[in-house]
């Protein structure tokens, strides 16, 4: 994520998705050390009651919250009417439905710069370097 955001130099991100994060897991604690690094909020954190789930396991009888709305703060200021689609039953995870005021965003250049792959020659990479590239890509 934090490649994409460097690379994408906008002020309008949100990455949405099954973090596999709780408030209480070690996943949990990495997404907040990592929002905290690059500026950015946990919307849904923020938006939601406390006793909120997005997964249920009937063959268990528990629940957890591991889905995440993970948003530059241009885009947490824009959002509003945050909730878990309870009676939206697909499979044992439920939709999360979140409006933007989009006229709200910051304005940006109309030139998108498109994310360039990175090339890794890894015959001429170092241990070290190696070590340095496994923790940029697990933060």
């Amino acid at each position: 994520m934090r490649q994409l955001c460097d690379e994408l130099q906008c002020p309008n991100i949100c990455f949405v998705g099954d973090f596999n994060t709780g408030a209480t897991n070690t996943f949990g604690g990495l997404l907040v050390d990592f929002c905290e690094e690059i500026a950015f909020i946990i919307s849904d954190y923020a938006l939601l009651h406390q006793d909120t789930f997005t997964y249920i396991s009937d063959a268990h009888n528990t629940t957890y919250w591991i889905d995440r709305f993970v948003s530059s703060f241009s885009v947490h200021q824009a959002m509003f009417n945050m909730e878990v689609l309870t009676e939206c039953i697909i499979s044992d995870y439920r939709a999360v439905a979140v409006s933007i005021q989009c006229s709200n965003l910051p304005e940006v250049d109309e030139e998108v710069m498109e994310p360039q792959p990175c090339r890794i020659d890894w015959l001429f990479v170092t241990d070290q370097e190696m070590e340095d590239y496994y923790h940029s890509v697990i933060a």
